[in-house]
């Protein structure tokens, strides 16, 4: 069989994740919504070989490991948000690179959200 050499990107789209995050202190007060896309690149061969979750990434465990990440920590800023939780993310999947992005609906009124996109290549 031919060695397909392809980009496969993973991704999951806006994600409602429950945390604290702000800088005024009503803000600190109650969990507030972010809505986050990940992208990541994959190699999906023996995933398609085996047909098999254990060759994969799971996506469900991916997504709780983002939601654990936003309930145990709070930050004044996404910036810090999107980064650390980056972080874990390529650590813990051990992936080599990924795109975060994270969207804050309530962050102005008259937007529908204010948002960073981070890239991150593993080392």
């Amino acid at each position: 069989m031919k060695n397909n050499r392809a980009v496969n990107k993973l991704f999951i789209r806006n994600l409602r994740v429950p945390t604290l995050i702000g800088v005024y202190s009503h803000e600190q007060q109650a969990e507030q919504i972010l809505l986050l896309t990940v992208i990541f690149k994959i190699d999906i061969q023996q995933a398609v070989f085996s047909d098999h979750i254990n060759d994969a990434i799971d996506y469900t465990t991916v997504s709780q490991s983002i939601l654990n990440f936003a309930k145990m920590h709070s930050f004044q800023l996404i910036e810090t948000f999107a980064d650390q939780c980056a972080t874990l993310l390529i650590e813990k999947f051990k992936l080599c690179w990924l795109k975060l992005t994270v969207k804050k609906p309530s962050a102005l009124p008259n937007a529908d959200y204010a948002g960073i996109t981070v890239e991150r290549r593993s080392e």
